[in-house]
């Protein structure tokens, strides 16, 4: 037992020093990403901000009118500084701006936990049998596959480049709408192809355009798969026991005690006197009715 588990650490290092450089270089080039990305979100809303905020000629121009108007004996009520008249168009821009840029800070901070972790993944403990390590060893590799903190990276950068599009594409609406219409084409046709690349990595498995999103579609359709098939199981087990609870009862009992209480009840017959029994006076004999009522009835 204790070769298989020095074999298996000796397999296992070679795998995991690939695997940590592969993690290692996806991260730097996620933190180059957001870097950039975010000096170039950055720049954008430094841009946009002077439209939120009230321009400083009109206020000069304001305080002038006050003075001529306060030195003007028919001048009349001292007029206040104008407000800052900002378009929602561009108090939205500027949301999703910030928005995109909080994402991709997000992405840069994940990316320094990734590095952290690759640096801690290496240190499995000294301590113990060759049999401990190898536990300890495959258990941090489980955990790699199952919080996928790769996946989650690509994904906010994604959203932190859709989130950016939009935004751009809000503020250009009323200050050029026609650099607007070539920005939505060309962000619809870039979203569109990558959506069709995501659905055909999730229906052929031997696709090369893996994507976090299609990683992520072919989970979800996997278990509605397994959940369309537990209630497929579940509703042909409760047909089943169904039919099962039909055969075991005696309708045929129910049905001849039915009518045989219905048959000889003498109100059932009394009711209305086109109501004929085939049997009158073996009926009205076992009800116990006298001779009189048979003839009154039966005439």
């Amino acid at each position: 037992m204790t070769n298989f588990w020095t074999i298996y650490q000796k397999a296992t290092s070679e795998y995991e020093s690939d695997l940590l450089n592969r993690y290692a270089g996806d991260l730097d080039t996620s933190l180059l990403f957001a870097g950039l990305f975010s000096a170039v979100s950055t720049a954008f809303i430094v841009q946009i901000i002077p439209a939120t905020q009230p321009n400083p000629s009109d206020i000069t121009n304001a305080l002038l009118l006050r003075l001529l108007q306060h030195n003007d004996s028919f001048g009349g009520s001292n007029p206040l500084a104008p407000a800052a008249n900002v378009s929602p168009s561009v108090v939205r821009a500027q949301s999703i701006l910030f928005a995109s840029l909080a994402a991709t800070l997000f992405v840069a901070f994940l990316s320094v936990l990734g590095k952290q972790w690759i640096l801690h993944y290496p240190r499995t403990s000294t301590l113990g049998s060759v049999i401990d390590q190898g536990k300890e060893r495959q258990a941090k590799f489980a955990g790699v596959q199952k919080w996928g903190l790769h996946y989650i990276i690509s994904l906010l950068l994604q959203l932190a480049l859709l989130l950016f599009t939009i935004g751009i594409v809000v503020y250009l609406w009323d200050l050029d709408f026609s650099a607007a219409e070539v920005m939505i084409a060309i962000a619809c046709t870039g979203f569109a192809f990558y959506a069709c690349i995501a659905v055909v990595a999730t229906i052929w498995n031997d696709s090369p355009f893996q994507t976090p999103l299609s990683v992520f579609l072919l989970k979800v359709l996997r278990q509605t798969k397994e959940v369309a098939a537990y209630v497929r199981a579940r509703l042909g087990r409760l047909q089943t026991e169904w039919t099962a609870w039909r055969k075991n009862i005696p309708v045929e009992d129910v049905y001849d005690q039915f009518y045989s209480m219905t048959l000889s009840n003498p109100t059932f017959w009394r009711k209305d006197p086109l109501f004929t029994s085939p049997f009158p006076e073996a009926t009205d004999a076992a009800a116990g009715f006298p001779e009189s009522d048979r003839r009154r009835v039966w005439s």
